[in-house]
């Protein structure tokens, strides 16, 4: 690209719109990187959370499971609780 500039204030605005048309450019590609990012930083986010809901669901199986053996076992009654 060949600009002809005539004077100081030809110079000025050649500049002015350069930087203007750089930062224009810089902003697409920060939109980009972010956005790319972001995505990527809500999947793992999303993951993280299905993979500690799962670990949650476990443990309250595993709970319910026990609780459910010392009851059928007469090592708990309901009675029990409100005695003590």
């Amino acid at each position: 690209m060949i600009v002809r500039i005539g004077g100081e204030e030809d110079l000025a605005v050649f500049v002015e719109n350069l930087l203007k048309e750089m930062q224009g450019k810089f902003d697409d590609m920060s939109k980009n990187v972010v956005t790319k990012y972001a995505k990527h930083f809500e999947f793992d986010r999303i993951e993280d959370m299905g993979k500690k809901i799962d670990e949650l669901e476990k443990s309250i199986n595993e709970l319910l499971k026990d609780a459910e053996t010392e009851v059928v076992k007469g090592e708990v009654k309901p009675d029990d609780k409100k005695a003590a």
